[in-house]
């Protein structure tokens, strides 16, 4: 079943009652939304990655596609350039991050982060090149 044309012909040959190819295509298009947001083994992934930048504070869908399509955090763990895997977390409070951000803070490796609008803030600000990788649920497309 690789298109909805031919989900709709499958569901028409399935069911018994004289529902429209429109009704059909509704009840596709409802099912879609529901499920959307809903975790299955393939819309979890752990292989996104994004690097940082020295002095860049917030990443968006211009440094990784794939962020905006996270509809749930599992994880986020950031690797150095030795290589060693530092867990940061949960997600802190956005407003908290903004107070952060905002007081001058300092660069050096990231320990939290913030989720919000789309958009995964660090700090302590990044002072070089670090992957960071997301653990979760996205959006596919």
């Amino acid at each position: 079943m690789t298109t909805q044309a031919t989900l709709k012909a499958l569901i028409a040959d399935d069911i018994e009652n004289a529902a429209t190819a429109a009704q059909i295509a509704r009840a596709i298009t409802d099912a879609i939304t529901f499920y959307a947001t809903k975790r299955f083994y393939f819309n979890e992934t752990r292989s996104s990655t994004f690097v940082t930048v020295a002095a860049q504070s917030r990443y968006t869908s211009s440094d990784d596609a794939d962020i905006p399509k996270f509809i749930q955090l599992d994880g986020m763990f950031l690797v150095d350039s030795s290589s060693l895997i530092y867990d940061l977390g949960q997600p802190i409070d956005p407003m908290l991050m903004e107070l952060l951000l905002d007081s001058g803070a300092s660069s050096s490796r990231p320990n939290e982060f913030s989720w919000y609008e789309q958009t995964f803030a660090f700090h302590p600000i990044p002072d070089g090149v670090y992957t960071i990788r997301p653990v979760g649920v996205i959006k596919k497309d």
